[in-house]
């Protein structure tokens, strides 16, 4: 790559080879980056606590690792868990943080409204949980995640759907109580049963751990009366998630918290509707013409502190309302050329925006602008 004289020298820190969302985001951010010659790129691979994965493969990006940071880098773009809230010697600093609790701890509201000269977030809900937290609302901008659209696609298959039996829901993610995994399967037990030719396929982020859900799950395939779950959880790569996605019907994530819910994205990309939380994240990129809303109201923790962070204000999350979702659930089971046709309508919209190298074309953009400004934490 041959820069130009007026290429802004960046150094990108975060995880890098773990299957965690957050070092599928900065790989796919980074790779776009490393083709525009208006960018000179440092990689700091941050990957505690996620564990490092030997089969994702970051090759292109290893030539531009670093130990260190150069003296000359103007800009700072830290995109991890926990963040890297100190202020390096030079240059400008972004930081690039999803939350998902409501309101924000104390400490990170602190550091970047003293020292950080931009937020990136990835959803309008997130920017608003951000602003509700009295973050300087001129600092933060929405960049949102994308999706590898010429690997995400639907497959071409004429006698895919008539091999296949069963009506086959999908869900990715945590078993987490956050990713409303709880909601999915009581909504799922209750609207079918063993007699419905439907069945519900589970792809576990393993590293999550949540024994609790796992056993519910496990029990219902033991229940001769349940309809049918199958459970996944294993590790996949890129190109077997695609054929996961292919291999259904309509993706489930009735989550309570979510910054973005890049697996909505992915599914959409390979032609399934999602049914989604309504009021969340997801609202920036999904609603009745592509996907379907469960009906969700804010609900309380009454505390103000989480994962030992005391945060400005009482935390909460969406609570979405099950007996709505079963019944969604129940009638994209029913209506399946509906079904697909807002399939075809979500591939539409993922195609229209929702890529990487449009969100690389913003962080370009807001990196171009940063540079023209004076330091915040000098000015």
């Amino acid at each position: 790559m041959a820069y130009s004289k007026q290429a802004i020298s960046v150094c990108w820190e975060g995880p890098q080879q773990s299957s965690h969302s957050m070092a599928n985001v900065n790989r796919a951010i980074e790779t776009e980056l490393l083709l525009d010659p208006r960018v000179n790129l440092t990689i700091i691979p941050r990957e505690t606590p996620f564990p490092v994965d030997p089969g994702i493969n970051i090759g292109p990006l290893v030539p531009h690792f670093k130990a260190v940071v150069r003296s000359e880098v103007q800009l700072h773009v830290r995109h991890a868990w926990p963040p890297n809230l100190s202020t390096p010697a030079t240059g400008h600093i972004v930081l690039m943080q999803p939350w998902e609790y409501g309101w924000l701890p104390d400490a990170f509201v602190k550091a970047i409204n003293k020292d950080f000269d931009e937020v990136w977030v990835p959803s309008t809900y997130v920017r608003d949980v951000y602003i509700a937290s009295s973050v300087d609302p001129t600092r933060i901008h929405v960049i949102p995640n994308g999706v590898d659209t010429g690997l995400f696609k639907p497959r071409i298959c004429e006698d895919c759907d008539s091999q296949r039996k069963a009506f086959t829901f999908l869900f990715v993610g945590g078993l987490l109580y956050r990713k409303g995994i709880d909601c999915l399967l009581r909504a799922y037990l209750r609207s079918f049963s063993r007699n419905d030719e439907v069945l519900l396929i589970v792809k576990e982020v393993p590293q999550y751990g949540m024994n609790r859900y796992r056993s519910i799950i496990e029990a219902s395939q033991l229940n001769s009366e349940s309809p049918r779950i199958k459970l996944i959880s294993a590790d996949l790569p890129e190109s077997q998630m695609v054929e996961l996605f292919n291999s259904c019907d309509c993706l489930l994530h009735p989550y309570r918290g979510e910054g973005f819910a890049l697996p909505v994205l992915e599914a959409m990309s390979c032609g399934l509707p999602a049914i989604v939380t309504s009021g969340g994240a997801t609202d920036d990129f999904v609603d009745e013409t592509c996907g379907f809303l469960v009906p969700a109201v804010k609900r309380f923790f009454g505390k103000r502190e989480i994962m030992g962070l005391p945060c400005t204000g009482d935390l909460w999350l969406m609570e979405p309302d099950v007996a709505q979702l079963g019944k969604i659930m129940l009638s994209v089971f029913l209506n399946r050329t509906n079904t697909k046709r807002l399939g075809v309508m979500a591939r539409l919209r993922v195609e229209d925006k929702w890529t990487w190298k449009e969100t690389a074309k913003l962080v370009v953009t807001r990196m171009q602008a940063i540079v023209k400004k004076k330091v915040v934490r000098f000015s």
